[in-house]
C-alpha cells in the first residue's frame, strides 16, 4: 500500500515551478506555483489522514489480527510475481 508516487510527483512539479518563477518573476508563474503548493499540500494532507486511519486500525485489537493476515497477503502476492 505505497502512495508516496503521487506525492514525490507533486513535489517536483512544485519544485520545477518554483525554479521557472524564481527566474522569471512573472506574475503567471508564481499563480502556477501556487498552484503547485496547494496541490502537493492537498495530496500531503490525504495522506497523512490515509496514515492516521491506518494506525487507528492497527491500534484496535482486530487490527491487530488483521496485520498478520495482510503480511500474509503480501507474501503470497509477491511469490506469485517472483515465480
Amino acid at each position: 500500500m505505497r502512495h508516496g508516487g503521487g506525492m514525490m510527483r507533486q513535489l517536483q512539479e512544485k519544485r520545477r515551478c518554483h525554479k521557472i518563477w524564481h527566474k522569471t518573476k512573472t506574475a503567471s508563474d508564481r499563480s502556477k506555483y501556487k498552484e503547485a503548493r496547494r496541490n502537493a499540500r492537498s495530496v500531503a494532507l490525504a495522506l497523512e489522514k490515509t496514515r492516521r486511519e491506518l494506525v487507528n486500525e492497527l491500534e484496535r485489537t482486530t487490527g491487530k489480527k488483521n496485520v498478520y493476515s495482510d503480511a500474509k497477503q503480501t507474501a503470497k502476492s509477491r511469490q506469485n510475481v517472483v515465480e
